[in-house]
C-alpha cells in the first residue's frame, strides 16, 4: 500500500495481486521486430541457451509465455549492452503496436474534453493486463503535472532493458497530451521485484 504522504494513488491495487507469472507472446515478437530493424536479432538468438532456444523462439503472439522464458529473454537483451535510451526506443515501438489504437481513442476523447495525461493514466491497469498476467501497475499523483508509476510483484524488474522498455511504453500516448514529457527511474525505490518511474510534463 502506498502511503498518502508519498502521493495520492489514482486507484487501489487489488489485494489479490500476485507475482507476475506470464507475458503475452506479442511482447516478445515486438521486441524481436525491433531487434531485426537494427540487424541485432541474430546476435540475440546466439545468446539464448540452446536448451531453451527452440521453446522461446517458438512462442506465438497469442501465447501466455511463462516468466521463466521472460527471464531468458531479458538476460539476453541485457547482455547485448543496450543503453537505457535504446531500451526506451524499443518500448516506444512496442507501445505503439500494442496500445496505439486504444490510446489514440483515449487521446481523441481527452482532447475534446480538454483533458490531460491523467485520462490515460487512469486506464493503466487495463493496458497492463493486455500484456502481463500477474504483477501490478499503480499510478500515484504527486502533483498537478507529476506522477509516479509503481510496477510491483514483477521479477523482471532486475532487467535494465525491461525497465527502460517499460518507460518507453508509458511514453506512448502521454506525450500526445502534453508539450514535453520527462520519465526517470527512481533508483532508490528499486527492489528485486519492483521499480518506480516518475513522470513530469508541461
Amino acid at each position: 500500500m502506498v502511503s498518502r504522504k508519498d502521493g495520492e494513488p489514482l486507484y487501489e491495487l487489488p489485494s489479490s495481486v500476485g507475482m507476475l507469472e506470464a507475458a503475452r507472446g506479442t511482447v516478445f515478437f515486438l521486441d524481436w521486430q525491433w531487434l531485426r530493424s537494427r540487424k541485432d536479432y541474430d546476435r540475440y538468438v546466439a545468446l539464448i541457451q540452446p536448451a531453451v532456444r527452440d521453446r522461446l523462439l517458438g512462442v506465438t503472439t497469442g501465447d501466455w509465455v511463462p516468466v521463466e522464458m521472460l527471464h531468458v529473454h531479458y538476460r539476453a537483451l541485457d547482455a547485448m549492452g543496450f543503453t537505457r535510451e535504446q531500451a526506451f526506443e524499443c518500448g516506444v515501438s512496442v507501445g505503439e503496436a500494442l496500445h496505439g489504437s486504444m490510446v489514440r481513442t483515449l487521446v481523441r476523447l481527452a482532447s475534446h474534453l480538454g483533458a490531460t495525461p491523467w485520462v490515460v493514466m487512469g486506464n493503466a491497469p487495463k493496458l497492463w493486463s493486455r500484456s502481463w498476467r500477474g504483477g501490478g501497475f499503480l499510478t500515484v499523483r504527486l502533483g498537478e503535472k507529476s506522477a509516479r508509476f509503481d510496477i510491483v510483484k514483477n521479477p523482471a524488474a532486475r532487467s535494465a532493458f525491461h525497465r527502460g522498455s517499460v518507460s518507453g511504453v508509458i511514453s506512448v500516448g502521454l506525450g500526445w497530451l502534453c508539450n514535453k514529457l520527462v520519465i526517470k527511474e527512481l533508483d532508490a525505490a528499486r527492489t528485486s521485484d519492483s521499480f518506480s518511474l516518475q513522470v513530469d510534463w508541461i
